[in-house]
């Protein structure tokens, strides 16, 4: 079954791309100068910076669960490993499951703790998430399909689900409210950093656009992307990107490429990010440990 999976990940991703880089004006990029690449470089900087906050909001969760010490290098090293797993496994839990690994092999938590570390990390970014959709929501005009939804009926439903969400995890979950409202503060900063990353491809790029198209966009293809039919969420991220802007009235070459963009940063950022964990070491009371992890991973991996 996880074989099945993985072929019909790459087969989707595959297509989906294929079809999806036949439709820019790829003669564009001939006209980019200094000043595109260095927007690129910009947000390349901007996802580690992201990449601090969600290894930080990690690091926290682990601090009441652990009776060792979490250095913050550790959890970002092992951040950026499992986003370089994000990007070259199906679907966008593989970077997940390395860091349950790195859970069980450094702080010897269970696999059963490693999850719900990990399930309460990609709970509360998906609330943070949601929240800047709501943002979105109220800046933006209607999109044409949806029904006209008044702006206090938004902002109750935003405001009111991040409460209960954060209420039911301090009721179910053994953190403390406290120590939630802290993870939800990070997943909130981490998550607006990603967004602001695409927010200045779209704007760079596209004349006459608005950020938020972008938070509307984003939370939409990240809901989406948690089904486990690509690889890593390529091509179906791209494809719910463009069909969104492209309802907002931007041009679908226009729109692809901005996708497109986005996704690249992306990998330079992942294998980038599998380089300096390749050069940098862990802690020295985790290096063992390290090289026992890395090297399983990479033989599932290949």
């Amino acid at each position: 079954m996880t074989l099945l999976l993985a072929i019909l990940g790459y087969v989707v991703s595959i297509s989906l791309v294929l079809y999806l880089v036949s439709i820019p004006d790829w003669s564009v990029l001939l006209g980019f100068g200094g000043a595109e690449f260095m927007v690129l470089a910009a947000c390349v900087v901007g996802t580690f910076v992201c990449l601090v906050f969600m290894a930080l909001r990690w690091r926290f969760a682990l601090l009441p669960r652990v009776d060792a010490t979490v250095h913050f290098r550790d959890t970002y090293l092992g951040y950026l490993k499992g986003y370089f797993y994000n990007i070259i496994l199906p679907g966008s839990i593989g970077g997940d499951v390395f860091r349950i690994q790195v859970s069980r092999e450094l702080y010897r938590l269970t696999v059963k703790q490693g999850t719900l570390i990990v399930l309460v990390e990609r709970s509360l970014g998906a609330v943070a998430l949601m929240l800047f959709l709501a943002v979105g929501l109220l800046m933006s005009s209607p999109l044409n399909f949806l029904p006209v939804v008044p702006s206090w009926v938004i902002i109750f439903v935003a405001v009111s689900g991040t409460v209960a969400a954060l209420a039911a995890m301090n009721h179910f979950l053994p953190w403390t409210m406290p120590q939630l409202v802290g993870l939800y503060a990070i997943s909130w900063l981490g998550q607006g950093l990603d967004l602001l990353v695409a927010v200045i491809l779209l704007l760079w790029f596209v004349d006459g656009t608005s950020p938020a198209w972008i938070l509307v966009a984003v939370p939409l293809a990240f809901v989406i992307t948690m089904v486990p039919i690509s690889l890593g969420g390529l091509g179906i991220r791209e494809a719910v990107l463009v069909g969104v802007l492209s309802l907002y009235g931007v041009a679908v070459e226009e729109a692809t490429l901005v996708a497109l963009l986005i996704y690249l940063v992306k990998v330079m950022v992942a294998l980038l990010g599998y380089a300096i964990v390749a050069v940098v070491p862990f802690s020295a009371g985790n290096q063992s440990s390290l090289v026992k992890i890395t090297d399983s991973s990479d033989k599932s991996a290949s």
